[in-house]
Parts: C-alpha cells; structure tokens; sequence
C-alpha cells in the first residue's frame, strides 16, 4: 500500500461505498492513509499482513471481514505484472459473477514512493518534465473495470 496508486484506488472506491481494509507488510504509514481516507468519509481499517504467508492472509481476510462485512472488491498492486494470470481467470470466471481485471501501467505514476525517489534524484525542474501518470485516473479506470466489468484490462502509457 503506497500514497500513489494505491491510496488513489482505495479512495475510489470507498467514494463508491466500499469499506476499505488496507493491508500491507509495513504499517508506518497506515496512520496517514487512514486518516487522508476518513477525512474524505470514507470507512477503513488497516491490517498488517505479509500475503506470503497463508497464516498472515487468512488472518487478514478474517479480520477484515469481522470488521467491515463481506469482501466486495480486492486490489492488488504488485499484481500487475500478473497480467496473464488476471486475463485467464477473467475468461475462466466469465459466467461466474466473478470479476478478474488487470491494469497495465507503463510510467511513473505521481505521488507514488518510486515518483518521490525519482523526483529527488533528479530535481524539481527535471521532474517537471518527466512523463507521468495520474494515479487518480488510473483509480478511476480501476473502479470502472471493477463495475461494468466489460473488458479484461486497460492500458495506460506515460510516453504516448
């Protein structure tokens, strides 16, 4: 869970109605995240969780379902280079009421950690001119696959 994309997905859909769990290995900015999403009305928790570990995802999902009802939507963000993956399950649940999607992004994406480390090493002024991606489109495209669920992916390209 990072301030880029990830925040800009969870304040998507928690706009939309969905409690929001965030779930990640480091917990030292779940208070900040948290508190962004709650200012914005939206319901969130946080549960510290390393999803290699079967034991500390299933302590996870418990915990997030005791605490905010049935999963409604899952995000996950290092997923996606498991673009393949995402398309095949999404053709295999089809008929299932099941939803697979993925997001293919090809750039920097603002406000991220990689943005932040990227606009230090070279300055302001050169990172004004750097192609980027706006995680707030990229979290609206996310909740738009998530609920007309027409189509299997979509692309996004900082060079054009």
């Amino acid at each position: 869970m990072g301030p880029g994309l990830g925040l800009a997905v969870a304040r998507r859909f928690g706009r939309e109605g969905y409690p929001i769990a965030l779930l990640s290995r480091r917990t030292d900015r779940h208070d900040i995240y948290l508190a962004s999403l709650r200012n914005d009305g939206i319901t969130a928790i946080a549960v510290a969780a390393d999803i290699t570990q079967p034991d500390q995802l299933h302590a996870a999902v418990t915990t997030t379902i005791d605490e905010l009802g049935p999963i409604g939507a899952t995000y996950f963000g290092p997923g996606a280079a498991l673009r393949t993956y995402a398309l095949t399950v999404n053709a295999a649940l089809a008929d299932t009421g099941v939803y697979a999607g993925a997001l293919v992004i090809g750039g920097l994406v603002e406000r991220g950690d990689i943005h932040r480390h990227a606009v230090a090493a070279v300055g302001p002024a050169a990172a004004a001119s750097l192609p980027t991606l706006d995680p707030d489109t990229i979290a609206g495209t996310a909740w738009d696959l998530s609920a007309r669920q027409n189509r299997p992916e979509a692309t996004f390209n900082a060079l054009g």
